[in-house]
């Protein structure tokens, strides 16, 4: 092992330790500190003719041609559009979704040929915490379907959806083929990826609704493109249903598939009338025909109302962007610890990338870490509500590791940042989580405390699963006295289909709790 790495590693956070406490002569001395082999690469090149193209909902960076990036950033705002249009939901707002598309003549190909840096194949979605961060491969000018496939995946986010992983692959699926035709575009096409049933079969419904990436059917290339495909054709036939009610009966689906504790054949029957095997043959006979509903929607040139602009941004942060991109693609690489402790040591030049710093740190398992640097982005005014949102559940997460019935939180930061991520954006799905759990699990609870988490249970009702809301509802009303109250809750939640494993335990704990003598 290189002994020389671990120094390096230590006199990088003696640095970023000596900045953070204003010692300047500590800083000065440690600056012999050396670069990761990341910013080694990064600053061997220039990055030439690179431009960040911005829209209200996407930043794009890359190096083609400025009528060819503004064209696909008006597309990204189309489908944005579309999406809310299908889902009959209106967005959250966000932090912009951040893709970089490199060309074939990129200087971060010329990084790629000289030195050891590894690219995944295709495309990449390294981050998605706080800020939605996609890296194509330079081959994305060939066909954007893949660009338009991850942002079906944001998509969810902007919409309270849930994400299992079979919706998360069909609605990807869904968006990514998309057409257009100047100023139109059209959903409902079905993708390439369903001929993967048609060559290889359908997989066990109970299967598709239970896998996730640790899932044996999330490993083999042929599992994968099955699941892949089950799911697009199950998603886009319920999405382009000409009667409204079936996107309903998709969206319960979902959520009982998101709890994960009632996902039985006699409950898909219960919503969807017909059993598996029915399912199948129906839609075998949906791929034969070919017989598909699409929904298109012109948008005229001033119809979107989005204003563009148009920087070369400072070779620094095409810099810092290019080691952040690799510290998140290569998150087990010993070169990242490394690259990581250099940008905490040295300072990040580009605030417009902290957000994809405190990604990095999180990827690197440094909660505490990204908190810090959630306090700067704080300190410097920001109006995300997803920064806000963040830094209280971390705040929660370091007061509160698990939840249970004594469970006690005394922070006055996880109060006031849920509140301000709240008034910024009302139906932000973890903000409200995280408030009800603050008023629940204060010192002392009282009639305040139950009327807060109420007003979430309200805001969050048909935008997302309301269920720790509930539970954090529950405890409040035994912790304030109203013990009936609190086992009527606790009752619904074991019950109920659409609460999760741990919501289902909260509200065993308060049924025994309260059966106590």
């Amino acid at each position: 092992m290189n002994m020389a790495i671990p120094r390096l590693i230590r006199a990088g956070w003696m640095l970023w330790a000596a900045i953070m406490a204003g010692d300047s002569r500590a800083a000065a001395a440690e600056q012999t500190v050396q670069m990761s082999p990341f910013e080694v690469s990064a600053n061997s090149v220039e990055f030439q003719g690179w431009e960040r193209f911005s829209s209200p909902n996407f930043i794009i960076y890359t190096d083609a041609k400025p009528r060819e990036a503004e064209q696909v950033l008006r597309q990204m705002e189309m489908l944005h559009v579309m999406a809310q249009r299908y889902f009959r939901r209106e967005a959250i707002r966000r932090s912009p979704m951040i893709f970089v598309l490199p060309t074939a003549r990129s200087d971060w190909r010329k990084i790629e040929s000289k030195s050891g840096v590894q690219w995944r194949v295709a495309i990449s979605d390294p981050a998605h915490t706080l800020a939605d961060l996609i890296v194509a491969h330079y081959d994305w000018q060939e066909n954007l379907m893949l660009v338009f496939h991850e942002l079906g995946r944001a998509e969810l986010r902007w919409l309270n959806l849930p994400e299992p992983l079979w919706f998360q692959r069909g609605v990807m699926a869904f968006f990514g083929a998309a057409a257009f035709d100047r100023e139109k575009v059209s959903l409902g096409h079905i993708s390439v990826t369903a001929q993967n049933v048609v060559h290889q079969g359908w997989l066990p419904w109970d299967a598709l609704f239970r896998v996730t990436f640790q899932s044996p059917e999330y490993v083999k290339s042929d599992l994968i493109g099955r699941l892949n495909g089950h799911s697009m054709i199950f998603v886009q036939h319920l999405l382009t249903h000409p009667e409204p009610e079936w996107a309903e009966r998709l969206l319960e689906w979902l959520a009982i598939t998101e709890a994960g504790t009632m996902i039985t054949e006699a409950e898909f029957i219960r919503i969807f009338g017909k059993g598996w095997k029915e399912w199948e043959k129906m839609l075998d006979g949906y791929l034969r025909t070919g017989r598909y509903r699409i929904s298109s929607l012109s948008f005229p040139k001033d119809a979107l109302g989005i204003v563009t602009t148009r920087v070369a941004p400072p070779v620094r942060e095409m810099r810092e962007l290019f080691i952040l991109v690799q510290i998140l693609n290569q998150v087990h690489a010993p070169e990242s610890k490394q690259a990581l402790a250099g940008i905490l040591a040295r300072g990040l030049r580009a605030e417009s990338l902290r957000e994809l710093l405190v990604e990095a740190c999180l990827a690197r398992g440094h909660a505490d870490l990204a908190l810090v640097e959630l306090r700067r982005i704080i300190a410097a005014g920001t109006t995300s509500a997803d920064v806000y949102a963040l830094a209280a559940a971390l705040e929660f997460k370091a007061h509160v590791p698990d939840i249970s019935l004594r469970s006690r939180l005394e922070s006055a930061d996880a109060h006031a940042w849920s509140a301000k991520a709240l008034e910024l954006e009302p139906r932000h799905r973890e903000a409200n989580r995280v408030a009800a759990w603050v008023g629940a699990l204060a010192p002392v609870v009282d009639s305040s405390n139950v009327e807060s988490i109420k007003h979430a249970y309200r805001r969050m009702a048909g935008e997302a699963s309301t269920g720790e809301v509930v539970a954090a509802l529950a405890v409040a009303m035994q912790r304030s006295g109203d013990d009936m109250t609190a086992r009527l809750l606790a009752q619904k939640l074991v019950e109920s289909p659409y609460s999760a494993r741990e919501v289902r335990a909260i509200g065993s704990a308060l049924l025994a709790e309260l059966k106590a003598p």
